[in-house]
This record gives C-alpha cells, structure tokens and sequence, in this order.
C-alpha cells in the first residue's frame, strides 16, 4: 500500500545500510515534500525519497520520467564515450533512488552496449522502498535489430529469474528481506528484427521476455501501453539519445530528471537527445526539483499540466 506520496507507507529507506557521505541542497523544491531551499538532504534519506516521489493528482498510476547526465557544456559522454566517465557521487545516490522507484527501467540497445548493462538491481539503501513490489526493477531493452551483447544475454538468461518477481516485506526495523536474484529482463522488438535472432532471443531469454511489436520500428508509444498492462507502470528511461528522442517525439515523457555536471569536457562528445537530423522537438517543461552538490545541480522539470495517460 502506497502513501500519498508514492512511496509505501510501511517502508523507510534501510536503516541497517550504510548510505553514500553525499549531501544534497535544496535550491528549489515545487514537489510534495515542499522543503526550504537551503534545507540539506542526506543519501538514503526519507527526505530524498518523498522528493523523488510520484507527483499527487497525476491522472494515471504510470508515470514516465527519463534521466540522465551532461557536462555544463553539454557533453553526455566522457572521452571514453560513455556517461559513467562523467557521473559523480550525488548523481549516482539519484539514479539508485531513480531505480527504486521506478517499475521498469527503459534502455537502448546501443546504450546495453556502450555502458555494459546488465539486469538491474536495487541499491541497498532502497531496497524497503520495494515493499509489495518486485525486488529489483525489470529492465527493458530496446532493439531494432535484435542484436544483444553476449554478456547481457547470459546474465538476462542465467542470474535473472522471472521467480525474483515475489514480493519484498519491510521489516520492523524499516529494513527488508535479503536479496535474491537481479531483476527480470524484457526485451521490445519489431519488425525489423531478423526472424533468426528473434528466434534466438525467445529461445535463450523465454517467449514470455520477448515483445515483438507490429510494425517495422518499435513505437515507444505502444511499447509503454504494453509495459503498463504487465505492470510496470512506473518507466525510468536512460537513454541512450535516440530512444530518448523517440520518447519525446512520441509525446510520453512526463518528467525530465538531469544532473548537469559542473565540468567541461570539450570534442564532440553526443547530446543527452538526438533526433538524427533537424528535427525540432517542441517539448516544453517546467522546473519542480533543484538541488545542488559539490556544484553539480540535480534537478526535475515536468510538464505544465499533467500528461494524460496513453489510451485514456
């Protein structure tokens, strides 16, 4: 059972966990928990977690949100190319925080690949925000082509077990059970897929961990609505660029989560969006979370009026 705030009533932030030494400034807070700027923010603290809640009064249990990094001049990548080079310690008690919450985590497959993802698990520190729900987030991966890094397909097949998905009790002391296997996988195809590895995926990963969409390219849009009749209703996409430019482009993203780095990097390092063109997106948001560490600024911005579900 949920509170008002989108977070289990029961559940506080595991007090037996060590969380990272990070403190967060409140800036701005137009959310919920309605803090004070300058107030001070702890890593795995309740706080942090009711900032970070589902907004009230929004129109449908699913909320979209994405999230990523950027440098002050607007890199997304370090020179390696990938966003870790680029994350720091505030960034990354947010993105653990981001996960908690969220039902499904909604990734590329360029980005499976650049960034070596594997099937997601909860930090420590959050894991009795899960009560009533899976352990781990479901991670949801994206591809045209069908084409999976052979590390992440045995990691999909062999340490994440659809059985992971019972539920997780609080306990007494606001801690939880301990955890088991790492989060389910699920992988969104179309069209475009080769019927071989297609075939290949359904055998390695089950019939069950493989959507393949009508169409030839997957419509983010449809792809959300079949998310949300598995029950991941609340999606956390992490890019990379082009996934996040469909998203966009579909009209489905309901609150942008970004940490702007205080650095610059310089090259030709990817935006956090790419439409592959010159495509203009005209989503407008407004700012709802600003908080400051170490000169890095970690904020929200949702959309002026609540988005309506897709289908409703």
């Amino acid at each position: 059972m949920e509170g008002a705030s989108g977070i289990p009533a029961d559940a506080q932030p595991s007090e037996h966990v060590q969380a990272p030494d990070v403190r967060l400034r409140v800036l701005l807070d137009q959310t919920d928990a309605g803090l004070a700027p300058g107030t001070a923010v702890g890593a795995g603290s309740q706080e942090l977690a009711r900032l970070y809640a589902s907004p009230r009064g929004i129109p449908s249990a699913r909320w979209v949100r994405t999230n990523m990094v950027s440098t002050l001049d607007g890199a997304a990548t370090g020179a390696d190319g990938r966003s870790g080079s680029i994350n720091t310690g505030a960034d990354k008690v947010v993105f653990d925080l981001l996960r908690a919450w969220s039902d499904g985590i909604l990734v590329g497959a360029q980005t499976v690949r650049t960034e070596g993802y594997g099937p997601a698990r909860t930090a420590d520190e959050w894991l009795s925000m899960r009560a009533g729900r899976a352990r781990h987030p479901t991670m949801v991966v994206v591809t045209g082509s069908g084409r999976l890094p052979e590390t992440f397909l045995e990691e999909a097949a062999e340490g994440s077990d659809p059985a992971h998905a019972g539920t997780l009790e609080a306990t007494p002391q606001g801690g939880a059970a301990e955890r088991e296997a790492a989060g389910d996988v699920l992988v969104v195809t179309a069209g475009a897929c080769p019927a071989d590895r297609l075939a290949d995926l359904r055998a390695r990963l089950g019939r069950d961990r493989v959507l393949a969409l009508a169409g030839e390219r997957v419509d983010v849009a449809i792809a959300l609505d079949a998310l949300a009749e598995r029950g991941l209703a609340r999606v956390l996409a992490e890019g990379g660029p082009h996934l996040l430019a469909d998203l966009v482009e579909a009209d489905v993203v309901d609150e942008w989560c970004h940490t702007i780095v205080s650095r610059v990097v310089g090259g030709d390092a990817p935006r956090i969006v790419n439409t592959g063109g010159s495509v203009t997106l005209g989503l407008r948001l407004r700012p709802r979370l600003l908080l400051e560490a170490g000169g890095d600024l970690i904020g929200t911005w949702v959309r002026p009026t609540p988005h309506t579900a897709i289908g409703e």
